[in-house]
């Protein structure tokens, strides 16, 4: 029983790892790929019309004639999915950290719509995949690798958590796909946006007041003004700008920290979670 169960995770791993692969696949890649089945596609055509018609039909000529139509349904199949669909319609994504708990769970597998955004402008309570800036990234971190958190604040609106309560312009908010349990040391309770020397910054603190060392607010504001900059009123978040937090409120390294990010970084949209099977459906489900 424990082999059958180490065989399924190990090919669980290899199906993830497959997936994952794939959706980050260079265009460059998937262009030379492409070359080199056109190459071998051309390759056999000028083989097989060297050959009697009736030599075509039998042995390896036979053979050579699946591999043609084998390399030219992959090239017309790498243009539909890398050049067309991936960039501009759907593409897959894995949750690589408890940052979306309870709503995503590590390792799930979700569709991203990368085309409702191109129609429309993204929308408080959305969960988007997006492009982090690079004061969110660790030292060491993969460049291209997209975050995914809910879009808690657009341009206008004005973010404030007291308390743990979220309110967006100046409204209570409910939330109920928000982690209530958390086993990490560093709880923030409040957090607000503010304009700060004509930046606009990120606060955020726990209960004793006291804030991250890896954060925005104590990166820009000088020791000095510390104090005063915590009696700033919310600004609001400027236009073209969009605030990303996480539904794990605890457990969460997000814009309360680094910030925001630009519209440009949006990716898409999360809409359908498919690994694991147990897990398939909408990603966005709430109570």
């Amino acid at each position: 029983m424990l082999e059958l169960l180490a065989q399924a995770r190990q090919q669980q791993t290899w199906f993830l790892d497959l997936v994952e692969t794939l959706a980050r696949t260079p265009i460059s890649s998937v262009i030379l790929f492409a070359l080199g089945c056109t190459v071998v596609r051309v390759g056999i055509y000028a083989h097989l019309g060297k050959l009697h018609p009736a030599e075509r039909k039998f042995g390896g000529a036979r053979v050579l004639h699946w591999l043609h139509d084998l390399c030219d349904a992959l090239v017309y199949a790498g243009i539909l999915v890398f050049l067309l669909i991936r960039p501009f319609a759907v593409q897959t994504f894995r949750i690589p950290s408890e940052s979306m708990v309870p709503t995503l769970k590590v390792g799930d597998l979700i569709i991203v719509n990368k085309a409702l955004y191109r129609m429309q402008e993204p929308k408080a309570g959305d969960i988007v995949v997006f492009k982090p800036p690079a004061f969110a990234r660790n030292e060491g971190d993969d460049p291209n690798v997209d975050y995914v958190k809910r879009l808690i604040g657009t341009p206008g609106q004005t973010i404030e958590i007291k308390d743990r309560q979220l309110f967006r312009d100046g409204v209570p908010v409910n939330e109920p796909y928000t982690n209530k349990e958390s086993t990490f040391s560093y709880q923030p309770i409040d957090f607000k946006l503010v304009d700060y020397n004509g930046e606009i910054v990120p606060i955020v603190r726990d209960s004793a007041g006291n804030t991250p060392g890896r954060s925005l607010y104590d990166k820009h504001v000088a020791a000095e003004d510390l104090q005063s900059v915590w009696d700033l009123p919310a600004a609001k978040v400027p236009p073209g700008k969009y605030l990303m937090i996480g539904d794990n409120r605890a457990g969460s390294f997000d814009g309360r920290f680094w910030g925001l990010i630009d519209r440009s970084a949006i990716v898409g949209k999360a809409w359908l979670t498919f690994w694991p099977p147990n897990r398939f459906g909408l990603s966005d489900k709430r109570p």
